[in-house]
This record gives C-alpha cells, sequence and structure tokens, in this order.
C-alpha cells in the first residue's frame, strides 16, 4: 500500500481534517460499507507518515478480515473505495465552506416540493443574511444570483399574470448580480494578467478590458460603492500609469479604509500589489519608495496576510521582506526576522532560504561599509552561505549570480567576475520559462558589469561618458543604482 495512490491523498489532510474524515467514513449517508470503516481505524494508527513496513497491504488486510487469507482483489476494491470516499470528502469540506450555495440548494428542494412556507422563510433568512453582508466578492454575487434564479421560478410557478411584477424585479436584481459577478471576475483576471507580465512569458488577452473599464466610468456612481471593484479598478489604472504616485497613494487609501469589507484573499493580493508597486519604483532609483516597501512589509507581516491556508510563509514572502529589510539599511531587525520566522517555512525550504537571505543580508553590510577587512569578512560569509542553496529555480539562480558579480567585482576579482557575467548570460540565453523583461533586465545588467571591466582595464573600445549616458537611458537594467555608483569611480 505505500506506493498506492490513497496514501498521499490521506496525507494531504490536517490533523482536524484526518479526524473528521473519520466521521465522515462511519457516517451510513457516506459510507455504507464497515469494511472501509476497518481500514481507516487501521490506517489511523499510522497518520500521518504510513512508513511502509506499517501498511503492507498484507499486514492491513489481516487486521480487517483476520483469519482469512490474503486477496489482493478484494483489497485493492477497498482501496479504490477509500480513494472515492477521500475525494467525496473534499467535495463536503468545500461544499460546507459555502453557506449561501447551500441556501440555493435547499430552495430549489423546497421550491420543487412544493414546499411554499418554508421557502418564503428561507429566503428571506437570504435576503436578509445578503444585505448584512460586509464582505461582497464576486463568489457571493454568484451566489446570490442562483438564489434569485430558483426564486424567480418559483414566482413564475405560482403568482397570478396579474401579479407577475414581482416576478421580473427579481430577474432584474438577478441580472445585477450577474453584473457585479462577471465585471468582479473580469477585472481580477486582468490584474492578475497585467501583474503576470513581469513574472512569466506567456501571450496576454485582455479582451473586452476597456469596454469594461470604459462601462465603469460610466457607471462609476453604482461600482464603486463595491469596495472590490473600486480598488481593482484603479489598481489597473495604476498599472498602466506606473510612475503616478498620486494614484498609488489613492489605491493605497483605498485599500485601508475596506480592510474590513475585503475577503482574507483579496486583501492578501491587493498588499502584495502595493508591495510589488513599490519594489518595481524602487528597482528604477525611486528610493523614496524603499521605506515605503519596508514599512509596508512590516504591516503585512504583523496582520497574518502573508500565511498560507496551512499557517506556514512560503519562501517567496520570507525572501520579500528580508530584501525589503536590507534595502531599508535595518538589518536588525531582519536578522531577528531571518531567525524568528524560519521554523514558519515549510521544510523543504527552510534551509534555503534562510541561507540564501542570511548571505544576502551579509552582502548588503558588506556593501556599507568603508573598511576593507570588514567589507571581505562579509563578503567571505556571503559567498559560502550562497554556495550552500540549491538552485531549482530562475529566480534564485539570477539573484544568486547577479550577487555574486557584485561581491567578486568589489573585491577586484576581475577574472572571475568576467567568467560569472558571461556565464549568467549564456544561462539567460538557453533558459526558456523566464519573461523577456527580465532576461533583458538581467542580460543588461551583464552587459554593463563587462563594460565596468574594460573600463577598470583602461580598454578603449569604451569611455565613461558613453557608459554613464547609456546607462541613463537604460530603464530596463537590474541593480542600476549599483552599476551607476561603480561607474561614479572612474568619474573622479
Amino acid at each position: 500500500m505505500e506506493n498506492s495512490k490513497l496514501i498521499p491523498l490521506l496525507q494531504s489532510l490536517d490533523k482536524e481534517e484526518f479526524k473528521s474524515f473519520g466521521r465522515f467514513v462511519k457516517s451510513k449517508v457516506y459510507n455504507p460499507n464497515k469494511n472501509l470503516i476497518k481500514l481507516y481505524e487501521e490506517l489511523k494508527k499510522y497518520y500521518p507518515s504510513f512508513k511502509p513496513k506499517n501498511v503492507e497491504q498484507e499486514k492491513v488486510y489481516s487486521r480487517i478480515f483476520p483469519g482469512k487469507p490474503f486477496h489482493i482483489g478484494i483489497m485493492r476494491n477497498l482501496i479504490s473505495d477509500m480513494m472515492q470516499l477521500v475525494k467525496d470528502f473534499f467535495v463536503y469540506m468545500e461544499f460546507t465552506k459555502d453557506s449561501f450555495r447551500q441556501k440555493k440548494y435547499l430552495l430549489s428542494e423546497l421550491n420543487r416540493k412544493d414546499l411554499y412556507k418554508f421557502f418564503e422563510k428561507e429566503y428571506l433568512l437570504a435576503g436578509n443574511e445578503y444585505k448584512r453582508k460586509k464582505l461582497l466578492d464576486e463568489k457571493l454575487e454568484l451566489d446570490m444570483y442562483n438564489i434569485y434564479g430558483v426564486r424567480a421560478d418559483y414566482l413564475k410557478k405560482n403568482l397570478p399574470e396579474s401579479e407577475a411584477g414581482q416576478y421580473y424585479t427579481v430577474l432584474s436584481s438577478r441580472m445585477d448580480n450577474l453584473a457585479n459577478f462577471i465585471i468582479i471576475t473580469a477585472l481580477k483576471d486582468y490584474f492578475k494578467l497585467m501583474g503576470g507580465k513581469s513574472k512569466a512569458n506567456f501571450k496576454e488577452n485582455l479582451i473586452l478590458k476597456d469596454e469594461l473599464i470604459s462601462h465603469i466610468d460610466s457607471n462609476s456612481s453604482k461600482y464603486f460603492k463595491i469596495p472590490v471593484i473600486d480598488i481593482l479598478y484603479h489598481f489597473i489604472k495604476l498599472r498602466e500609469k506606473e510612475s503616478d504616485d498620486k494614484l498609488f497613494k489613492t489605491v493605497k487609501k483605498k485599500i485601508y479604509d475596506a480592510e474590513g469589507k475585503l475577503s482574507k484573499t483579496d486583501l492578501r493580493e491587493f498588499f502584495l500589489e502595493l508591495g510589488d508597486f513599490c519594489s518595481r519604483q524602487a528597482a528604477n532609483g525611486r528610493n523614496n519608495f524603499i521605506e515605503e516597501l519596508f514599512e509596508l512589509e512590516k504591516e503585512m507581516l504583523a496582520s497574518g496576510i502573508y500565511y498560507e491556508d496551512d499557517g506556514k510563509l512560503s519562501a517567496a514572502s520570507y525572501n520579500k521582506i528580508a530584501t525589503a529589510a536590507f534595502n531599508a539599511k535595518n538589518f536588525d531587525w531582519a536578522e531577528k526576522f531571518l531567525f524568528d520566522y524560519k521554523d514558519k517555512l515549510r521544510r523543504p525550504e527552510k534551509i534555503n532560504a534562510y541561507n540564501f537571505n542570511l548571505g544576502a543580508k551579509f552582502y548588503a553590510q558588506g556593501a556599507l561599509t568603508k573598511d576593507n577587512a570588514e567589507r571581505n569578512y562579509a563578503y567571505e560569509n556571503a559567498l559560502n552561505l550562497f554556495s550552500m542553496v540549491k538552485i531549482d529555480n530562475y529566480d534564485l539562480e539570477t539573484r544568486i549570480k547577479s550577487l555574486q558579480i557584485r561581491i567578486y567585482f568589489e573585491m577586484d576579482e576581475m577574472s572571475r567576475t568576467t567568467f560569472l557575467a558571461d556565464t549568467l548570460k549564456h544561462y539567460l540565453k538557453r533558459n526558456k520559462t523566464m519573461p523577456k523583461d527580465i532576461k533583458e533586465r538581467y542580460r543588461n545588467f551583464a552587459d554593463y558589469v563587462l563594460m565596468l571591466i574594460k573600463l577598470k582595464a583602461g580598454s578603449e573600445t569604451v569611455n565613461i561618458k558613453d557608459y554613464k549616458k547609456s546607462l541613463n537611458d537604460e530603464n530596463n537594467v537590474e541593480n542600476k543604482d549599483w552599476l551607476v555608483k561603480q561607474g561614479e569611480k572612474f568619474s573622479k
């Protein structure tokens, strides 16, 4: 059984879910097979590790059917049936989370069975609950659209033609819910697609975006009352006007003002996008966004926005928070954060993320000191920590190579710097998954480093005036501030 697909399904359940699954298995409504109850009770002893020696099929079978010879067909059927029960339990868990979806099905059955008094009572409760809801999102709008659909069917079946106005009033209300659902869903997809252009290489499809934005513009007094639409609309505008600081502040204020009216998921996405905006601005030399980003990251960490559904912190979030602290030169806070929160990371990511970020901290500290011995000590520590990182994605690969190049350049090891810059360019050329603009950003960085090396060597093929002009005109380049700083050394 150790190679069975059942084991990873069971391991995906947390402790409380596994207990709840046990109650699910023991319910005759969901499971009439008593042998599956016995299988659950046996497997429960070995949750969550399910070590192979404990879950061998023959051993498990002998405990379910004591004294009977092992039958592979029966065992396979039991495993297959248990797998289906786990899948049914997943559906059950998801269904029970959405009270409005449940009301829709309840109302459908009450209507089908002509239980009109019960229908009216439940419909009134659903309507009152909808009005009390502070969080309006696309799921709620779709649920209410479906509930109004059941109500319309009920009215059509029971109202005399003289009172048909009620039926059409419900249909009209239903169209509002449908419009809200479509607008919120479309805006979220546009929002993600526009943000994804800097993270992945894909063909962008923003069909009907301009028409939808125009529709919202024409009905702004209606749609801007819905916080999630208001914020998504202005975020998309901000994406189109990256340097509009006034619009950034407007969006930020709208998010803070609507905090209690947004789902946790939406709030998290919006704060992350604020952080990404600050990062892009800071990367392009707008240093006033460095402290803005650090304060934003601290607020997100304190509020719990960064935590995933399993209560863990992703390596990407851990890296972002640490980088914001390094850039703000708050190294004591950063070191404490790295240590205090490393156990919040998932086990496979923990060591890698900790070593990489601690190395990045040493580099950031070394780059600020004027004492050569202190700087070299910090840089050696950084290089040692980077060497312990297992690289498994292009983001980590490019970030580490970029840091190594800067370290060796500042340590005056030009042959090593040249080798790493060329290696980075070859890596970028071979990689097929990186977005084009990120490839260009790092390729430009490598090219400017190679120009710096020629300047340092006194080459006549490049001069500092051309270097500075070219760099000033180029917006898409990694570590632009560092490249400018190194170039200034040749102007003195």
